[in-house]
Protein backbone atom coordinates (compact mmCIF):
# COMPACT_ATOMS: atom_id res chain seq x y z
CA UNK A 1 0.00 0.00 0.00
CA UNK A 2 1.46 3.32 -1.01
CA UNK A 3 1.86 5.98 1.59
CA UNK A 4 -0.22 9.07 1.26
CA UNK A 5 1.79 12.23 0.80
CA UNK A 6 0.85 14.94 3.24
CA UNK A 7 -0.37 18.04 1.46
CA UNK A 8 0.45 21.50 2.71
CA UNK A 9 -2.64 23.71 2.68
CA UNK A 10 -2.30 26.93 0.69
CA UNK A 11 -1.94 30.14 2.68
CA UNK A 12 -5.20 31.96 3.40
CA UNK A 13 -6.33 34.63 0.99
CA UNK A 14 -5.94 38.22 1.98
CA UNK A 15 -9.52 39.42 1.98
CA UNK A 16 -10.18 43.11 1.26
CA UNK A 17 -12.38 45.21 3.47
CA UNK A 18 -15.85 44.30 2.26
CA UNK A 19 -18.09 45.22 5.17
CA UNK A 20 -20.37 48.16 4.71
CA UNK A 21 -18.58 51.41 5.44
CA UNK A 22 -15.00 50.11 5.39
CA UNK A 23 -14.12 51.09 1.86
CA UNK A 24 -15.41 54.22 0.23
CA UNK A 25 -15.73 55.14 -3.43
CA UNK A 26 -15.57 58.94 -3.73
CA UNK A 27 -16.34 60.98 -6.83
CA UNK A 28 -16.83 64.37 -5.19
CA UNK A 29 -13.95 66.78 -4.54
CA UNK A 30 -15.45 68.15 -1.31
CA UNK A 31 -15.96 64.65 0.08
CA UNK A 32 -12.32 63.82 -0.66
CA UNK A 33 -11.12 66.93 1.16
CA UNK A 34 -13.32 66.09 4.15
CA UNK A 35 -12.10 62.49 4.30
CA UNK A 36 -8.39 63.27 3.97
CA UNK A 37 -8.14 66.43 6.08
CA UNK A 38 -7.69 64.50 9.38
CA UNK A 39 -4.67 62.59 8.00
CA UNK A 40 -1.77 64.78 9.11
CA UNK A 41 0.83 62.27 10.32
CA UNK A 42 1.60 58.55 10.43
CA UNK A 43 1.43 56.27 7.41
CA UNK A 44 -1.05 55.37 4.70
CA UNK A 45 -1.28 52.61 2.14
CA UNK A 46 -1.14 54.13 -1.31
CA UNK A 47 -1.83 53.07 -4.87
CA UNK A 48 -3.22 54.38 -8.16
CA UNK A 49 -4.93 53.02 -11.23
CA UNK A 50 -4.21 54.67 -14.54
CA UNK A 51 -4.89 54.29 -18.23
CA UNK A 52 -1.85 53.76 -20.45
CA UNK A 53 -3.28 55.31 -23.62
CA UNK A 54 -5.53 58.26 -22.73
CA UNK A 55 -5.41 59.61 -26.29
CA UNK A 56 -7.37 56.57 -27.48
CA UNK A 57 -10.43 57.39 -25.39
CA UNK A 58 -13.41 58.18 -27.55
CA UNK A 59 -15.56 61.27 -27.07
CA UNK A 60 -18.51 59.34 -25.67
CA UNK A 61 -16.46 57.82 -22.83
CA UNK A 62 -14.89 61.18 -22.03
CA UNK A 63 -18.29 62.84 -21.87
CA UNK A 64 -19.51 60.21 -19.41
CA UNK A 65 -16.41 60.43 -17.23
CA UNK A 66 -15.53 64.07 -16.89
CA UNK A 67 -17.41 67.22 -15.90
CA UNK A 68 -17.82 69.73 -18.69
CA UNK A 69 -14.70 71.76 -19.41
CA UNK A 70 -12.23 69.73 -17.32
CA UNK A 71 -9.11 68.94 -19.42
CA UNK A 72 -8.65 65.33 -18.28
CA UNK A 73 -8.24 63.95 -21.80
CA UNK A 74 -4.47 63.50 -21.67
CA UNK A 75 -4.27 62.55 -17.99
CA UNK A 76 -3.43 58.88 -17.46
CA UNK A 77 -4.32 58.94 -13.77
CA UNK A 78 -7.81 57.59 -13.06
CA UNK A 79 -8.07 56.68 -9.37
CA UNK A 80 -6.03 57.22 -6.22
CA UNK A 81 -6.38 54.78 -3.32
CA UNK A 82 -5.59 55.79 0.27
CA UNK A 83 -5.72 53.20 3.06
CA UNK A 84 -5.75 53.94 6.78
CA UNK A 85 -6.40 51.52 9.61
CA UNK A 86 -9.96 50.32 9.11
CA UNK A 87 -10.83 52.07 5.86
CA UNK A 88 -9.77 52.52 2.25
CA UNK A 89 -10.73 55.51 0.08
CA UNK A 90 -10.96 54.86 -3.67
CA UNK A 91 -10.92 58.32 -5.25
CA UNK A 92 -12.05 58.68 -8.87
CA UNK A 93 -10.44 61.99 -9.83
CA UNK A 94 -11.83 62.00 -13.35
CA UNK A 95 -15.30 62.61 -12.00
CA UNK A 96 -14.17 65.82 -10.28
CA UNK A 97 -13.90 69.44 -11.28
CA UNK A 98 -10.30 69.68 -10.06
CA UNK A 99 -7.63 67.65 -8.31
CA UNK A 100 -8.59 67.72 -4.59
CA UNK A 101 -6.56 70.16 -2.50
CA UNK A 102 -6.30 67.79 0.47
CA UNK A 103 -5.02 64.98 -1.75
CA UNK A 104 -2.39 67.32 -3.18
CA UNK A 105 -1.42 68.32 0.38
CA UNK A 106 -1.26 64.68 1.48
CA UNK A 107 0.99 63.71 -1.44
CA UNK A 108 3.46 66.50 -0.68
CA UNK A 109 3.48 66.01 3.10
CA UNK A 110 6.71 64.92 4.80
CA UNK A 111 4.68 64.04 7.90
CA UNK A 112 2.64 61.30 6.19
CA UNK A 113 4.49 58.24 4.94
CA UNK A 114 3.02 56.81 1.74
CA UNK A 115 3.65 53.04 1.44
CA UNK A 116 3.02 50.89 -1.61
CA UNK A 117 4.61 48.88 -4.39
CA UNK A 118 5.97 50.21 -7.67
CA UNK A 119 5.47 53.80 -6.56
CA UNK A 120 7.97 55.10 -9.10
CA UNK A 121 5.36 54.61 -11.82
CA UNK A 122 2.63 56.17 -9.66
CA UNK A 123 4.74 59.23 -8.92
CA UNK A 124 5.52 59.82 -12.57
CA UNK A 125 1.89 59.47 -13.64
CA UNK A 126 0.75 61.86 -10.91
CA UNK A 127 3.30 64.49 -11.89
CA UNK A 128 2.64 64.14 -15.61
CA UNK A 129 -1.11 64.41 -15.06
CA UNK A 130 -1.64 66.99 -12.32
CA UNK A 131 1.87 68.36 -11.54
CA UNK A 132 1.60 67.33 -7.87
CA UNK A 133 4.74 66.88 -5.81
CA UNK A 134 4.95 63.43 -4.27
CA UNK A 135 7.10 63.14 -1.16
CA UNK A 136 7.91 60.61 1.56
CA UNK A 137 7.22 57.44 -0.41
CA UNK A 138 8.31 53.98 0.72
CA UNK A 139 8.32 51.04 -1.68
CA UNK A 140 7.55 47.90 0.32
CA UNK A 141 8.52 45.86 -2.73
CA UNK A 142 12.07 47.08 -2.22
CA UNK A 143 11.93 46.69 1.57
CA UNK A 144 11.02 43.01 1.33
CA UNK A 145 13.63 42.44 -1.34
CA UNK A 146 16.43 44.01 0.70
CA UNK A 147 15.29 42.16 3.83
CA UNK A 148 15.70 38.81 2.02
CA UNK A 149 18.51 39.34 -0.55
CA UNK A 150 19.50 35.67 -0.48
CA UNK A 151 16.11 34.72 -1.95
CA UNK A 152 16.47 36.78 -5.10
CA UNK A 153 19.04 36.33 -7.83
CA UNK A 154 17.95 39.56 -9.49
CA UNK A 155 19.95 42.28 -7.75
CA UNK A 156 18.54 45.24 -9.67
CA UNK A 157 16.44 47.96 -8.08
CA UNK A 158 13.08 46.79 -9.40
CA UNK A 159 10.63 46.15 -6.55
CA UNK A 160 8.98 42.82 -5.91
CA UNK A 161 5.34 42.51 -6.85
CA UNK A 162 2.72 43.07 -4.19
CA UNK A 163 1.65 39.45 -4.53
CA UNK A 164 5.19 38.35 -3.69
CA UNK A 165 5.39 40.81 -0.78
CA UNK A 166 2.16 39.53 0.74
CA UNK A 167 3.40 35.93 0.49
CA UNK A 168 6.80 36.74 2.00
CA UNK A 169 5.72 39.13 4.74
CA UNK A 170 2.25 37.90 5.70
CA UNK A 171 2.27 34.28 4.51
CA UNK A 172 -0.97 34.95 2.71
CA UNK A 173 -2.11 34.73 -0.88
CA UNK A 174 -3.14 37.88 -2.69
CA UNK A 175 -5.89 36.85 -5.07
CA UNK A 176 -7.69 39.80 -6.60
CA UNK A 177 -9.11 37.93 -9.55
CA UNK A 178 -8.50 38.98 -13.17
CA UNK A 179 -6.85 42.35 -13.69
CA UNK A 180 -9.30 45.06 -14.68
CA UNK A 181 -7.81 47.57 -17.09
CA UNK A 182 -10.85 49.65 -18.00
CA UNK A 183 -10.47 52.31 -15.30
CA UNK A 184 -11.89 54.97 -17.59
CA UNK A 185 -15.39 53.56 -17.39
CA UNK A 186 -17.87 53.67 -14.54
CA UNK A 187 -16.30 51.52 -11.83
CA UNK A 188 -18.08 48.38 -10.71
CA UNK A 189 -18.18 47.15 -7.11
CA UNK A 190 -15.59 44.52 -8.00
CA UNK A 191 -13.26 47.16 -9.45
CA UNK A 192 -13.56 49.24 -6.30
CA UNK A 193 -12.67 46.25 -4.12
CA UNK A 194 -9.81 45.36 -6.48
CA UNK A 195 -8.39 48.88 -6.25
CA UNK A 196 -8.83 49.09 -2.49
CA UNK A 197 -6.99 45.84 -1.84
CA UNK A 198 -3.60 47.02 -3.14
CA UNK A 199 -3.52 49.99 -0.78
CA UNK A 200 -4.79 47.95 2.16
CA UNK A 201 -2.31 45.11 1.58
CA UNK A 202 0.61 47.53 1.24
CA UNK A 203 -0.20 49.03 4.63
CA UNK A 204 -0.23 45.56 6.22
CA UNK A 205 3.01 44.53 4.52
CA UNK A 206 4.86 47.67 5.65
CA UNK A 207 4.77 46.89 9.38
CA UNK A 208 6.14 43.40 8.78
CA UNK A 209 8.76 44.74 6.37
CA UNK A 210 10.09 47.03 9.12
CA UNK A 211 10.49 44.00 11.39
CA UNK A 212 12.28 42.03 8.67
CA UNK A 213 14.70 44.87 7.95
CA UNK A 214 15.49 45.22 11.65
CA UNK A 215 16.25 41.49 11.84
CA UNK A 216 18.42 41.77 8.73
CA UNK A 217 20.35 44.65 10.32
CA UNK A 218 21.10 42.50 13.37
CA UNK A 219 22.37 39.66 11.18
CA UNK A 220 24.59 41.94 9.11
CA UNK A 221 25.66 44.24 11.90
CA UNK A 222 24.52 47.28 9.90
CA UNK A 223 21.15 48.61 8.73
CA UNK A 224 19.90 48.75 5.17
CA UNK A 225 20.06 52.45 4.18
CA UNK A 226 16.59 53.99 4.10
CA UNK A 227 17.45 55.83 0.88
CA UNK A 228 17.41 52.46 -0.87
CA UNK A 229 13.64 52.22 -0.51
CA UNK A 230 12.48 55.74 0.43
CA UNK A 231 12.17 58.49 -2.12
CA UNK A 232 10.45 61.67 -3.22
CA UNK A 233 9.35 62.86 -6.64
CA UNK A 234 10.28 66.23 -8.02
CA UNK A 235 9.01 67.05 -11.50
CA UNK A 236 8.39 63.34 -12.04
CA UNK A 237 11.96 62.32 -11.19
CA UNK A 238 12.68 60.13 -8.12
CA UNK A 239 15.18 61.57 -5.66
CA UNK A 240 16.64 60.55 -2.31
CA UNK A 241 17.10 57.02 -3.61
CA UNK A 242 20.74 56.54 -2.65
CA UNK A 243 23.70 56.90 -4.99
CA UNK A 244 21.90 54.88 -7.64
CA UNK A 245 19.05 57.37 -8.05
CA UNK A 246 20.40 58.34 -11.46
CA UNK A 247 19.79 54.81 -12.73
CA UNK A 248 16.43 54.29 -11.07
CA UNK A 249 14.09 52.41 -13.43
CA UNK A 250 10.41 53.26 -13.48
CA UNK A 251 8.47 50.01 -13.15
CA UNK A 252 5.09 49.14 -11.75
CA UNK A 253 6.24 46.06 -9.87
CA UNK A 254 2.62 44.91 -9.86
CA UNK A 255 1.13 41.64 -10.95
Amino acid sequence: MSKKTATVPPPPKLIPYDKEGEHYYITDEIEVNTALAPIVHGRIGFDTEFYDNPDKLNAKILAELTPSGVPWKRVKLCTVQVAVIGAVYVINIKKMQAFPAELRRLLASDDVLKVGVGLAADGKVIWDGVAAYVQHFVDVGLMIKYANPELYENKDQNPLSLKCCVAQALNKALNKGPRRDNWNSKLTHEQIKYAALDAQASLQVYDKAVELLEAQAKRLGRPVPEDWYKFDFRAGVPTRHGVSARNFKVTTGKD
